[in-house]
C-alpha cells in the first residue's frame, strides 16, 4: 500500500525513489531511529498497513513486537541504530513471528542535499538452512552461560565463570557443595559471596531446603541470641509471640553467615555450641530443638589475624574453616567483566523494557578500570549508566567512573583534547535538557549534521 500524501511531502523525493528501487521489504528511518517511509514490499513481507510503522521508532513499532528478542540476545530492530551509531552497514538476524528467520541489513546514507542521515534497512527472509543456523545460534547465546561453565552444572546462571581461576574455583565448589562440610567463603567486599553461597546452597542435596541468609554486622549484640536462637513468648517484655530463630528457618538448609568477623566474642561460645550439638533452645524456652543445617560463612577479613588479636575464637574459627575458598576480586577476572556487564544490562533492560547497550570504547573502558567495589561496584554501574544514558548506546562518559586508569593520561591531553572534551560536555548537557539532537544543534546554533559529526569525533577519542 502506498504511502499518504501527507506523509510523502516530508521524505525527499530521490529518498523514496531509493527505497522504491529496492526488491526487497525496506524502510527508511531518520537519525533519530523513526521510521519515515517503506516501499511495498514491507506490506506483503510483514502482511500490515505501512502506515501503522511510520512515525513509530525502531525499538517499539509493530513490527519489533512480533520480533523474538529474549534472554537469546538477539536484538532485531536496533541495526539501524547501530547503522547511525557506528556510520557503516550493520548486519543481523531475528526470528519473526517465532517461526520466520529474516536477515536485517541497515545501510547509513548521507544526504549532501540535506545534510541529513538517513538508514536503509532491508528485510530478506532466510533459507531453511540459515533459519536452522538461527535457531542454532539462539540456543547457543542461550545456554551461554551453561556452555562457559561446562562441568559446573546446578550452579544458577548469574554466576559467571569465564577465567580459568574463577572455573577452578567453582568446581572445587561444586565438590565442596555435594558434601556435608562448613565452608568459608573469603575475599574482599562485593567479590559476591552470598552469590556464591546460594549457589554451593542450590547444587548441594539441601536444594529443597531453606537458604537462611544473616548479615552478623547488622544485628545489635544484645539481640544476638533472640535473633539467632528465637524466643518463646512473654520471654521478655516486647515478646508478644513465639518467633523462632534463624538456625530454626534454615532446618533442613542452609544458613549463610555473612560478616563472620563482626560476631561479638561472648556471642560465639554459644554459637560454637550450636554447631556442635545441632540443638539450640529459644530465650524463655524449656525444650532443645534438634536442628539439621548446614553452614557456609563469609569474611572480607583475615580471621587468623582476628584468632591472634584475641578477637575471634580459634575453636570457632577451625569448626568453620573445613573448607575454604578465598574469591578473586574482579581486577584479577579480566575475562569476566565484560560477560558480567552484559549480564546485568540484560537485567536491568528487561526490568526497564528498554534495549540499552554498551560502545566499544566504553567496554574497553570497564576492561580496564580496576574496580575497588568488585562485582557490586560493576553491577552498580550499569544499573546507574542505563538509567542515565540519554540514548540506546552506553558510552564512556555514561559509565561515570574513575578516568584515571591511566596517569600518563593527565599529562598528554592536549589543547584540542580539553576544549573537546568542554565541547562535548556541553552537547551532551543540551541534549539530555532537550531530549533530541536535532533540538540541541538548534538551541546550539549549529546545524543537525554538525552536530552529529561533533559527535562522532567525541566517541572516536579515548
Amino acid at each position: 500500500m502506498p504511502i499518504n500524501n501527507k506523509t510523502n511531502l516530508t521524505v525527499p523525493e530521490h529518498i523514496r525513489k531509493l527505497c522504491d528501487l529496492s526488491d526487497e521489504a525496506t524502510c527508511v528511518i531518520d537519525s533519530e531511529g523513526n521510521f519515515i517511509y517503506a516501499n511495498k514490499h514491507i506490506e506483503y513481507f510483514y502482511k500490515m498497513d505501512t502506515k501503522a510503522l511510520l512515525h513509530t521508532h525502531v525499538l517499539k513499532n509493530p513490527i519489533r513486537s512480533k520480533f523474538l528478542t529474549d534472554e537469546s540476545l538477539l536484538s532485531t530492530g536496533t541495526v539501524g541504530l547501530d547503522a547511525i551509531h557506528y556510520k557503516r552497514p550493520i548486519h543481523n538476524f531475528g526470528l519473526y513471528d517465532k517461526t520466520q528467520a529474516v536477515m536485517l541489513n541497515a545501510f547509513p546514507y548521507f544526504d549532501f542535499q540535506t545534510r541529513e542521515m538517513y538508514v536503509f534497512i532491508q528485510h530478506t527472509k532466510c533459507d531453511q538452512l540459515q533459519q536452522k543456523l538461527l535457531e542454532n545460534y539462539r540456543e547457543t547465546l542461550r545456554k551461554g552461560i551453561e556452555f562457559s561453565n561446562e562441568g559446573i552444572a546446578g550452579f544458577p546462571s548469574s554466576i559467571i565463570a569465564i577465567d580459568s581461576a574463577m572455573k577452578d574455583l567453582l568446581h572445587m565448589l561444586k565438590k565442596a557443595a555435594l558434601r556435608e562440610s562448613n565452608v568459608l567463603l573469603l575475599g574482599e567486599t562485593g567479590v559476591g559471596k552470598e552469590v556464591l553461597a546460594r549457589g554451593i546452597h542450590a547444587v548441594s542435596k539441601r536444594c529443597d531446603g531453606p537458604f537462611i541468609p544473616v548479615n552478623c554486622g547488622s544485628i545489635p549484640a544484645e539481640l544476638f541470641e533472640s535473633e539467632f536462637f528465637g524466643y518463646e513468648k512473654g520471654a521478655f517484655t516486647s515478646a508478644a509471640q513465639t518467633k523462632p530463630g534463624y538456625f530454626e528457618l534454615a532446618n533442613s538448609g542452609t544458613i549463610f553467615l555473612d560478616e563472620l568477623g563482626e560476631l561479638p566474642l561472648n556471642f560465639q561460645v554459644k554459637l560454637l555450641r550450636v554447631l556442635e550439638n545441632r540443638e539450640c533452645r529459644r530465650l524463655g524456652g524449656r525444650k532443645s530443638i534438634k536442628l539439621d543445617f548446614r553452614v557456609v560463612a563469609a569474611t572480607n577479613k583475615k580471621l587468623m589475624d582476628e584468632v591472634h588479636a584475641g578477637k575471634f575464637r580459634s575453636d570457632l574459627y577451625y569448626r568453620l574453616n573445613v573448607i575454604s575458598a578465598t574469591i578473586p576480586p574482579l581486577r584479577e577476572r579480566k575475562k569476566d567483566i565484560l560477560p558480567l556487564a552484559n549480564s546485568f544490562i540484560d537485567y536491568f533492560n528487561h526490568k526497564e523494557n528498554l534495549n540499552k547497550r554498551l560502545s566499544r570504547e566504553a567496554a574497553r573502558h570497564l576492561e580496564q578500570y580496576d574496580w575497588p567495589g568488585n562485582i557490586r561496584e560493576l553491577r552498580n554501574t550499569i544499573e546507574r549508566s542505563i538509567a542515565l544514558a540519554p540514548g540506546v548506546i552506553i558510552d564512556r562518559e555514561d559509565l561515570n567512573i574513575s578516568k584515571d586508569i591511566n596517569i600518563n593520561d593527565n599529562f598528554c591531553s592536549s589543547l584540542a583534547s580539553l576544549v573537546g572534551d568542554y565541547e562535548k560536555g556541553i552537547i551532551q548537557e543540551r541534549i539530555s535538557q532537550l531530549g533530541s539532537i536535532r533540538k540541541a544543534a538548534k538551541s546550539l546554533g549549529v546545524s543537525h549534521a554538525t552536530l552529529l559529526r561533533k559527535l562522532d569525533k567525541s566517541r572516536r577519542v579515548p
